[in-house]
């Protein structure tokens, strides 16, 4: 990545977004217009895409979700560290950043956001997310949220670059079997779902700058 890479996302990320073109190249078969936009009420969340540097070289934090909680949909998977919008908040992006630190435990003083993407409906959940970008300045000293995450994924942003890295095959849930569902392969770790369609829009972003 070149020196203007952070100014120019930053940039990109103020301007018309991807948006749901770039969420439909991850997208299982199901997420039709039906299940893209709330029907009725919803809840609200936010969730961090948090970009750090390893190496002189930038990479996106994901989180494996703990599987502690049988009533959580999103139990096991991969995604992004956010949660729930609380009356404390006073904002989306003020939400991002607490959920950041409660699970990681990462100083949100040391978060630059950058900017929002595109929000999106996740339907198993009734969750209308909020995602932000933003760059972690601190040191990498994790204290994870024992009960939300079991672990961290530190991936290059470059491996995102390779289109060898979609795959798709059939996934499991519990209202069924999904057909040839794109996936990022990430790490050995299946990459899909809503988390999938957020990372597809950043990673266009990228490229449109890179």
């Amino acid at each position: 990545m070149n020196s203007n890479f952070y100014p120019n996302l930053k940039s990109a990320l103020s301007k018309s977004l991807p948006g749901k073109n770039a969420h439909l190249k991850m997208a299982p078969d199901l997420r039709s217009e039906k299940y893209m936009s709330p029907s009725g009420a919803y809840k609200k969340a936010s969730v961090h895409l948090t970009v750090i540097e390893k190496n002189l070289e930038p990479h996106l934090l994901f989180i494996k979700r703990a599987s502690l909680v049988k009533e959580d949909k999103h139990a096991g998977q991969i995604g992004f560290p956010g949660g729930q919008l609380e009356e404390s908040d006073e904002s989306f992006e003020d939400c991002a950043l607490r959920e950041t630190n409660e699970e990681l435990g990462l100083d949100i003083s040391k978060i630059e956001l950058l900017g929002p993407m595109t929000p999106i409906y996740v339907y198993v959940s009734n969750f209308m997310v909020y995602p932000f970008v933003g760059i972690y300045h601190g040191d990498l000293d994790y204290t994870l949220q024992k009960s939300e995450v079991d672990y961290v994924i530190e991936a290059p942003i470059s491996d995102f670059l390779n289109d060898s890295i979609v795959k798709t095959k059939d996934i499991q849930i519990r209202q069924g079997l999904l057909k040839n569902v794109p996936y990022y392969d990430l790490q050995g770790e299946t990459l899909w779902g809503a988390t999938a369609m957020m990372t597809s829009e950043f990673i266009t972003i990228i490229k449109s700058i890179a």
